[in-house]
């Protein structure tokens, strides 16, 4: 069969490089693309993404099986909806399903019916309603173009007079268009972001690897937005606990609230977010797959992706599987001055072969047919190697051998993951077999002893810190109010045992705590629901919160096997 991919960047050579993959494809045609994408064998058509009556007679004329829409603004302007008009198959979300994306005010609101964990917030068309909101609320806080900016119309103001600026900047002096006639202003959230991605159509969904993004311009997470520097996949320290929580309070209530207003979901759906004391939350909602994520996410595909998308488009269930080997990772190439000014027509390197894979966004053929560059985000250097380190080595190795000049990387793209393997290690005392849970008795876990068993192990109970008795009455946090089952209050003595707790960390250099899970103190990603049912919901104890707001890492108990060779 014949496919159709609609858009011009890395992340569409992406898509359709996977999808020529196929043995049941034959050719795989991109409109409008980039002169790079031809040299992994697709095909170009010189039409726009706002041209839907002609890569509808194109579709037609070529007997194209179906079309995959990539960027976020064809899918605002209805491109999905004009192609199932005319008959015809294709892959994204309809206008009005994609209003997740190209209205943050409307997702927000989406999120505030449904009960989906996001930041409070409030929007504004008019300036000084704006200021005055800011002024009242503080910093740091987040101003947020309501349209699509292309990834650029989001700033996170560290002090009042930068939110007012951004906002003057949207609602006065135009910066973004008819995109920042509005402006969503939203609470600072304080954790690490990672990109969730899913295959969608209504309730039925696929959830892929996480990925995480670095959308800052230059080294150390500095310089302005841009619309993405590098990403990997998976994100090796985030459990699978936080992702569970995700779906269940995250994806799971959207795409039913989407369905419940009449729009139901068919595509790719992104959720931004972020890992707070209380869980994941979301930053924002797209509608399609992000870039440069794309980039090291497909690469991970060992199913047939082709046939994948027909199964999800028949309404059919796909049979999607992933690598569970080493991670995936790329970085972006840019011309200098990106994401402001910059130069066109620099010459290109050569295309890589073997285990680095080069993804064009913007590249173009001179009439000597010299590769130049053609955009701010030129192309992309990706590869799969056994670890985060390993695969960097292999990345810079290749664009040291390049000749970059007039263009530019970051060269910390996935240091953060860079492991030091800990040497002292905070633990839940009832992990290791003290007898000090609220029935006198102890969670032992043999897998978490052989961990620490070469470790320094600093051994705490917050409760039993608090001067509680062992055994005790069973409590829960209740609108974070520490009850037993009575309504007596315990929130003093909790109070006074997390003082003691951090107290005893400051005589130590902490590098990870392992806790209890669920535990009203130790709980990481879950806790129980306060009703005493033995239900869980989304969030973290006490404990656990306070740790996080320290900075230390901290990680439940069931997710010790992430932890093996470190």
């Amino acid at each position: 069969m014949k496919l159709l991919v609609v858009g011009s960047g890395g992340r569409e050579h992406a898509i359709a490089k996977k999808l020529l993959e196929s043995p049941q494809v034959s050719q795989v045609f991109v409109a409008p693309g980039n002169d790079g994408m031809t040299l992994d064998g697709l095909d170009l058509v010189n039409i726009g993404i706002y041209e839907h009556s002609k890569l509808i007679d194109f579709a037609k004329a070529n007997d194209i099986a179906w079309t995959f829409i990539g960027p976020d603004d064809a899918l605002a302007a209805g491109i999905v909806d004009d192609f199932n008009a005319a008959g015809l198959k294709a892959f994204g979300p309809s206008k009005a399903a994609a209003e997740l994306e190209w209205s943050k005010d409307f997702a927000k609101s989406i999120m505030a019916k449904y009960h989906v964990p996001t930041a409070a917030y409030s929007t504004f068309s008019d300036f000084e309603q704006a200021k005055s909101y800011i002024e009242e609320h503080g910093a740091p806080i987040v101003v947020k173009a309501d349209g699509l900016a292309l990834g650029k119309g989001v700033v996170v103001a560290e002090t009042v007079e930068q939110a007012v600026e951004a906002a003057h900047e949207m609602l006065l002096d135009n910066k973004f268009g008819d995109s920042g006639a509005r402006v969503v202003i939203e609470e600072f959230l304080d954790g690490e972001e990672f990109s969730l991605f899913a295959f969608v159509n209504g309730d039925n969904f696929d959830i892929m690897p996480t990925a995480q993004d670095h959308k800052r311009a230059f080294d150390g997470d500095k310089g302005p937005n841009t619309g993405g520097m590098g990403a990997y996949a998976p994100v090796p320290h985030l459990s699978q606990s936080v992702v569970d929580t995700a779906v269940e309070t995250i994806v799971k209530p959207v795409l039913n609230g989407m369905i419940a207003e009449g729009r139901p979901y068919l595509g790719v759906l992104y959720a931004g977010l972020i890992l707070t004391a209380d869980g994941p939350k979301v930053i924002e909602f797209n509608s399609r797959f992000g870039d440069p994520e794309t980039q090291v996410i497909l690469p991970r595909l060992t199913s047939d992706f082709a046939q994948n998308m027909t199964d999800i488009l028949d309404e059919k269930v796909p049979k999607i599987t992933w690598t569970d080997k080493g991670v995936t990772l790329g970085v972006v190439v840019a011309s200098e001055g990106y994401p402001v000014a910059y130069e066109k027509g620099v010459h290109l390197p050569a295309k890589t072969s073997g285990n680095v894979v080069t993804y064009y966004a913007g590249a173009k053929f001179a009439d000597d047919k010299a590769l130049l560059s053609n955009g701010g985000r030129v192309y992309m250097l990706v590869t799969t190697e056994a670890d985060v380190k390993s695969a960097q080595d292999v990345i810079y190795a290749e664009l040291a051998k390049q000749d970059t000049t007039g263009l530019f990387y970051r060269n910390d793209i996935g240091s953060k993951l860079l492991d030091v393997k800990p040497k002292c290690v905070l633990v839940s005392a009832c992990l290791l077999g003290e007898k000090c849970k609220y029935n006198g008795g102890h969670n032992y876990n043999q897998a978490l002893v052989d961990y620490v068993a070469d470790k320094e192990v600093v051994a705490i109970c917050p409760e039993v810190l608090a001067g509680l008795p062992t055994p005790r009455e069973p409590v829960e946090l209740v609108d974070g109010h520490v009850l037993d089952k009575r309504g007596n209050c315990y929130d003093d003595l909790f109070e006074k045992g997390l003082e003691r707790c951090i107290y005893e960390l400051t005589k130590k250099s902490i590098d990870l705590a392992i806790l209890q899970l669920r535990s009203p103190s130790c709980g990481v990603n879950q806790i129980y629901d306060g009703n005493f049912s033995g239900e869980k919901v989304a969030g973290s104890g006490l404990f656990a919160q306070k740790l996080k707001v320290l900075g230390y890492p901290v990680l439940d108990v069931e997710d010790i096997k992430q932890l093996e060779g470190k």
